[in-house]
């Protein structure tokens, strides 16, 4: 951002008016745009007129009216001057935009009749054109009408302020009954991008008004506008009341609550966008190609072979496409990176269709689907109706199928076949799709999809501040955070967060429900659990000591009772609660162990044996009770047994360093020098790390000097094992 305008800013953040406002004035006519140079000069002299009567001592009892206008006149002001300074004598999207609309200008009523014509006139032209004519003429039709809608677009995406006829006049254009809800839908979507340049509060007030529209399509394109601009551009919104007032009917509609809920959740999930992308690359596509490779090595000269099938399961192949739905069901984006290389068609180069929703009498999508062959119906009709594919990927889809050979196409729709063998019924599928399509969960969730696409991968992208970049925590919002409080939403959003490891945002919302709902012990619980993952052991245990006291004797709350005291040092309680979970599953050897490991910790021995002798009776190869047993034995000199555990360890696998260096411990307090040393050797190679050898060595005197080794050779025992 430029410097002057960052200082600018930085005033009017801190209410130092007059000092940003001179500023205002200069950048203005920096820039040498008259009509935003007098607006600056006459918000100037207005306020210094105003500062004045207040030194005279002049009461105004509209005095906080004027400063909160001027306020948010000034912000108006600067953002203005902000895109002006950035784009101009520049080669950017909007300034060939403004270039184009300065020379042929059309406001928004004209705009509104050529789009209700459009749809008068396809309505009527089957009544009205031959058989052999009507394609050429419905398609000439939907280009004329796609050029409106796409100036439409680029008027609204540029401008930097609306009039108040302006206002009346995009009223008027969305309360209409023969515009279509696609239209309408751009519409909103030009006004959202318009919003992020600079803020307009009649754009906002007509995308608010908008949530109220009976179509799903155009309720849920404004919600998702009104939150973007909420959580990206908001810091004028205090300044306006009708705003305010506007926002506080909002929250009255029991609607809003579970649309907010699935747009945070939606938002959320594009955070790990790349990271479905790398799950299926890595995970899923490698395991389908190997599938693929191992069946063509299989002869197959008599038929199918019935291994194939065998491979297929042994290599959970099955359980690699599950996965696929499962994520796809979720709501996550898995098609983001397999598109992309997709939107290179001719279509993507006009910023207006990266809006469009998806409509088959679009003039570029009408010809392929006039052209389809019957067998190719089926395919194009179940992926442009699917809830799985954005708007944008159907696009691609469309086009790509079109583009492809035949003998290509023809292997492609052979598998589609084969893929979609177990339905019945294909009209089945058509319809659940398209009565899912209504939902405005869905509708809202495909439209960030677009989105997403649009800010990592329109030609320009650079041009747009990505919104992607931020963290859409709505809970933290202000003009949102009540609509985020409700405990189904709490839990949602926090289960979200656990799962993907977002552990401090996790916190937050599950602090929130302790506040909000103090008796529920699940989430005192899950708190517990994200501060024990942060490593807060103490105030972990805190929570969890609540969730007992709520719903006492949980073995889930036990078990993480006692690992929190273990990791803090506090054996003695560690042990107490691990005995609960002993008693309410006696057959879990892991805790024999876990209580066998407190007991060494407290240097008791003998008792911690009893533990690790329990877990080799019923498990005689069980590494860690064997390793552990051998500790207790040498610490308490039965150093022939000992050995005989630690051998018993160092003849599986699974030996370590530590278990050879232990075994030199009893070697050499048994006088077994050569066998010590040979231990000792053999562990130093493993651990490999100078320093950790040294430390190993050095945390070893201490043992060794109270089972008798006499200090010589504990002086030597660097030289004799490097």
């Amino acid at each position: 951002m430029d410097e002057k305008i960052e200082e600018i800013y930085l005033l009017l953040d801190n209410k130092a008016v007059k000092a940003a406002l001179l500023k205002i004035e200069s950048a203005a006519l920096e820039i040498n745009e008259g009509e935003i140079g007098d607006e600056a000069h006459n918000l100037l002299v207005s306020y210094e007129m105003m500062i004045s009567y207040i030194m005279q001592g002049i009461k105004d009892p509209n005095m906080h009216d004027m400063i909160r206008k001027s306020l948010a006149h000034a912000y108006n002001i600067t953002e203005r001057i902000a895109l002006i300074k950035r784009h101009k004598n520049s080669d950017s999207t909007i300034s060939k935009i403004n270039k184009a609309i300065s020379s042929e200008y059309i406001p928004l009523d004209k705009i509104q009749k050529k789009l209700e014509n459009y749809t008068e006139n396809i309505g009527t032209a089957d009544l009205i054109y031959s058989p052999d004519d009507i394609d050429d003429k419905k398609l000439d039709m939907s280009k004329k009408h796609e050029e409106v809608v796409n100036y439409m677009f680029n008027k609204t995406y540029a401008s930097l302020r609306w009039s108040e006829t302006d206002h009346i006049q995009a009223k008027e254009l969305m309360s209409s009954l023969l515009i279509t809800d696609e239209d309408k839908a751009i519409f909103l979507s030009a006004i959202t991008m318009s919003l992020l340049h600079v803020f307009d509060d009649k754009k906002f007030l007509l995308l608010i008004s908008s949530y109220n529209n009976e179509s799903a399509l155009i309720s849920a394109r404004a919600l998702v506008g009104v939150v973007i601009i909420l959580q990206i551009n908001s810091k004028c919104i205090n300044f306006y009341p009708e705003i305010l007032a506007q926002l506080s009917i909002l929250k009255d509609d029991k609607r809003v609550v579970k649309d907010l809920r699935n747009i945070q959740l939606q938002f959320l999930m594009t955070r790990e966008t790349d990271n479905f992308d790398k799950k299926i690359r890595e995970g899923i596509m490698e395991d389908v190609m190997k599938v693929k490779r191992d069946s063509e090595d299989i002869d197959d000269t008599d038929g199918e072979n019935p291994d194939w099938e065998k491979i297929k399961y042994d290599s959970g192949f099955s359980d690699k496409l599950m996965e696929i739905n499962e994520l796809q069901s979720s709501g996550a984006d898995i098609y983001m990176h397999s598109f992309a290389p997709l939107k290179k068609y001719g279509f993507f180069f006009k910023i207006s269709h990266w809006f469009y929703p998806f409509f088959t009498y679009q003039s570029d999508i009408f010809p392929i689907i006039n052209r389809m062959k019957n067998e190719e119906i089926p395919f194009i009709d179940i992926m442009i109706k699917s809830v799985f594919f954005c708007n944008l990927d159907k696009y691609s889809l469309c086009f790509t199928f079109q583009s492809i050979p035949a003998s290509q196409k023809e292997q492609f729709l052979s598998q589609f076949s084969e893929l979609n063998e177990n339905y019945s019924d294909k009209n089945e599928i058509i319809k659940l799709f398209e009565e899912e399509s209504k939902r405005s969960d869905i509708i809202s969730r495909l439209y960030i999809q677009d989105l997403y696409r649009f800010f990592k991968l329109w030609n320009y992208k650079n041009e747009e501040n990505d919104i992607f970049n931020d963290k859409f925590d709505l809970w933290n919002n202000p003009y949102l955070c009540d609509l985020l409080s409700d405990e189904e939403t709490l839990k949602q959003i926090g289960s979200f967060l656990i799962k993907y490891d977002y552990l401090q945002e996790a916190q937050q919302i599950y602090q929130l429900m302790n506040i909000t709902i103090p008796e529920d012990a699940e989430s005192w619980q899950k708190t517990g659990f994200i501060l024990q993952k942060l490593s807060r052991c103490e105030e972990a245990i805190r929570c969890y000591l609540r969730a007992d006291m709520l719903v006492p004797e949980q073995k889930w709350t036990n078990l993480h009772l006692a690992q929190c005291y273990k990791k803090i040092g506090e054996y003695t309680k560690a042990i107490e609660y691990y005995k609960i979970i002993e008693e309410l599953n006696p057959e879990n050897l892991n805790i024999d162990i876990q209580i066998g490991q407190c007991f060494i910790k407290l240097e008791k021995y003998k008792e911690a044996q009893q533990y690790f002798y329990k877990v080799i009776y019923i498990d005689e190869n069980n590494i860690n009770a064997l390793r552990a047993l051998g500790w207790c034995l040498a610490q308490t000199g039965n150093y022939d047994e000992a050995k005989k555990y630690f051998s018993l360890v160092i003849g599986e696998d699974k030996a370590n360093a530590y278990d050879y260096i232990n075994l030199g411990h009893v070697n050499i307090i048994q006088g077994n020098i050569v066998d010590a040393i040979n231990n000792y050797r053999i562990g130093a190679v493993l651990i490999f790390d100078k320093e950790k050898i040294f430390k190993t060595i050095d945390e070893s005197k201490v043992f060794l000097r109270s089972h008798g080794v006499s200090e010589d050779y504990i002086s030597i025992l660097t030289d004799l094992i490097i």
